[in-house]
């Protein structure tokens, strides 16, 4: 069961959702400089959208965490090794 929470690493849809996500934090950038140049204090509603951001973020983070890499050769499928490896 843990072998299929692997991600090749060149999965078509990893790809697609890596440049997804650099839209997605370069609107983020654009978003917070706009945010700040108008005040430096942030709105509720600021906040709230901010945080969509960051929950986004911790989402790509996690998956992240879940692509495996190739040893010798072949796609290493043991998640404790992936895990181990995407932690350091």
């Amino acid at each position: 069961m843990a072998k299929r929470l692997i991600i090749p690493p060149n999965c078509y849809w990893i790809i697609v959702w890596n440049n997804f996500m650099i839209l997605v934090f370069v609107f983020y950038m654009l978003i917070i400089a706009l945010f700040i140049s108008y005040s430096f204090k942030l709105s509720t509603e600021q906040i709230n959208t901010l945080l969509i951001f960051d929950v986004m973020f911790l989402i790509d983070r996690l998956i992240d965490m879940f692509i495996g890499y190739e040893e010798d050769g072949r796609l290493e499928k043991k998640i404790g090794k992936v895990l181990k490896r995407n932690f350091e």
